[in-house]
């Protein structure tokens, strides 16, 4: 019988789990596990493209820095300059010519030949040496800040020439300035000269520009169109240049000349690059030259030289920007291209670092980094208008489909909703 018992009770078996299907949500019915929103999809893009642009930049920088050697700065430096004038001249006018010979017999004239024997500017000029610029597209607008102060000018009776190289403007851009400026345009013919010129980053064009408006009008005032005059009255004390062959100054935060100049340049013109440790960056931005036999050896006709030659002005891997700063006095790996050459001729033709008293005058002018000014009658579109009359239609399009969407998911019983969660 217990025997019997045991037979009718059922066996012991192990506990199981349930294996059975979950009960599908509303979500699941749809087929969408794992929504995945527009939102989502956006950040993740902006999330990798992030990444991509750190990654290219770390690229970057890890080939400037294996470009970096300072090994000639280490130890002692033998390297001096000589204590006169004329042997410093000497040096310079020995720079190799390279492929620039030919384009400078044709920049200047005959009389430049070898030596300065032409007309020498005077001693007190008649009229304010004009004033020179090249600008392109990007400068149209800050560049009519010092339209408007020159044209104050002139209404003061000032007779100031401004003078206008187009070196990249838009044809609009173009007509405009001709029609509202009040000065001399001119188009600066790039195909005339070799061809690394038509790179407009490494201003190689301004060294020629100066040159040709010496050539023509005896004196020159180059400013960069985000340059504005402390006061336009100022500009009278350059027809008094007495003694003077220019007006020029340092950048107005010392830079090393080093620090921003490529070795390879140093190389091209046979100067030692620990001998120019201690001294700084010319100041390009604003410079005023008069033509004289001392402007043209000791700083134009080198300065030609070096940027009509590509080795020179714009060595291999040249570039100016992923700078090292933090390198300083020592090569940061940038390179500042027409302006670096400038410095070294100038410093090593009249060490200018150490004696800037002779040379300079108090500046004046001052610089704007971003300055729109609307100074003419008619304005061309904008940079901005254009990307915004470009991207409206998209923007409107993306805004129904966002509200379509928005309808649709509010009216869908198998989604919830933001009434469904109320009520909960």
């Amino acid at each position: 019988m217990r025997s019997g018992g045991r037979k009718g009770k059922s066996k012991a078996t192990l506990p199981t789990h349930n294996v059975s299907k979950p009960a599908t949500s509303a979500i699941g019915k749809s087929g969408r596990s794992f929504p995945l929103s527009p939102y989502m999809v956006l950040m993740s893009l902006l999330f990798w493209t992030f990444i991509a642009y750190l990654s290219f930049k770390g690229f970057q920088y890890l080939a400037v820095h294996r470009t970096i050697n300072d090994d000639d700065l280490d130890g002692f430096c033998d390297a001096v300059f000589s204590k006169t004038y004329s042997e410093n001249v000497k040096f310079v006018n020995s720079y190799p010519k390279g492929e620039a010979g030919p384009y400078i017999s044709r920049i200047g004239s005959q009389k430049y030949a070898d030596t300065f024997q032409g007309e020498e500017a005077l001693k007190e000029l008649t009229n304010i040496p004009p004033i020179v610029t090249a600008i392109t597209s990007h400068d149209f607008w800050i560049f009519q800040g010092l339209i408007k102060q020159i044209s104050e000018g002139n209404k003061k009776g000032m007779d100031l020439h401004l003078v206008v190289f187009d070196i990249g403007l838009y044809a609009s851009e173009l007509d405009l300035m001709k029609k509202q400026c009040n000065c001399d345009v001119r188009k600066f013919d790039v195909s005339v000269y070799p061809l690394h010129v038509a790179d407009i980053n490494n201003k190689a064009y301004r060294p020629i520009i100066i040159q040709l408006m010496l050539e023509e009008f005896g004196s020159a005032i180059w400013m960069d169109p985000d340059t504005r005059l402390q006061s336009v009255s100022d500009l009278t004390m350059l027809k008094y240049r007495g003694a003077r062959n220019f007006f020029l100054w340092e950048t107005s935060v010392f830079t090393g000349l080093i620090s921003y100049t490529s070795p390879e340049m140093f190389k091209f013109l046979d100067e030692r690059r620990c001998a120019f440790i201690d001294y700084g960056m010319m100041d390009t931005k604003t410079m005023v030259f008069y033509r004289t036999n001392q402007t043209w050896t000791g700083v134009m006709k080198p300065w030609l030289k070096c940027a009509l030659n590509k080795e020179c002005i714009s060595p291999p891997n040249a570039r100016n920007s992923e700078c090292f700063h933090y390198r300083r006095p020592k090569w940061t790996g940038c390179h500042w291209y027409d302006q670096s050459a400038f410095s070294i001729i100038v410093n090593r033709v009249f060490q200018f670092s150490t004696h800037p008293d002779q040379y300079s005058v108090p500046r004046f002018t001052w610089h704007k980094d971003v300055e729109v000014v609307y100074y003419f009658p008619e304005q061309p579109w904008s940079y901005k208008q254009l990307v915004a009359m470009a991207l409206s239609p998209f923007i409107c399009c993306g805004i129904i489909w966002f509200l379509y969407l928005k309808r649709k998911r509010g009216s869908d019983p198998l989604l919830p909703n933001k009434s469904y969660y109320n009520k909960r």
